[in-house]
């Protein structure tokens, strides 16, 4: 006897194919065999969960990252509201030292700004701390100095979450050849 075809929902973002094939021998299976059908099931679940966990916290991270971004072109400041309750150390694509920026800092303002990440790659290391790699690129004026017409660096940036909010709290932008970074001003 073929067990009656039923309604199943994932609630997980599962590939078409493997969805497909639980359906499929979940509605085509002999009475008696529904432990092989749960088996099946449950395995899809524990093997793909982390899969689905994972894109969630990347998706948070680059969302983080182009929102800092976002916020700087809109509101022409760097209010410094994505740097961590302790500070980040960071190396400024001028070259220059190591420094710490405070969340308390002067904000720093724009004349003009259009600086875009891209291709955003996240290393998660915690549950409560990441990595993430990317390219910004565009131009920015920071009021009072020259403009920067082709701003292009490599960024590597640390994100701690804090009372639910990612944070930066180190960073490193260095100039691609062919770009240029902020002025030795800018620091």
């Amino acid at each position: 006897m073929v067990t009656p075809p039923g309604e199943y929902t994932l609630s997980l973002p599962l590939p078409e194919s493997l969805v497909d094939r639980i359906v499929f021998v979940a509605t085509n299976q002999e009475e008696g065999e529904t432990m092989r059908i749960t088996t099946l099931f449950a395995m899809a679940l524990i093997i793909l969960a982390p899969v689905a966990a994972s894109a969630d916290f990347e998706a948070e991270i680059r969302a983080a990252v182009v929102e800092s971004y976002a916020a700087m072109e809109r509101d022409l400041v760097d209010t410094r509201d994505s740097i961590s309750k302790d500070g980040a150390l960071q190396f400024w694509s001028s070259g220059g030292l190591m420094l710490l920026s405070a969340p308390e800092g002067p904000a720093i303002e724009y004349t003009s700004f259009s600086v875009r990440p891209k291709h955003i790659e996240v290393i998660r290391l915690a549950d409560d701390a990441a990595v993430a790699l990317y390219y910004a690129e565009g131009s920015m004026q920071p009021k009072g100095r020259a403009l920067v017409p082709r701003y292009l660096t490599r960024v590597m940036e640390v994100y701690v979450r804090e009372d639910g909010a990612w944070k930066a709290r180190a960073g490193h932008w260095s100039p691609l050849q062919g770009g240029g970074g902020t002025s030795r001003a800018t620091d």
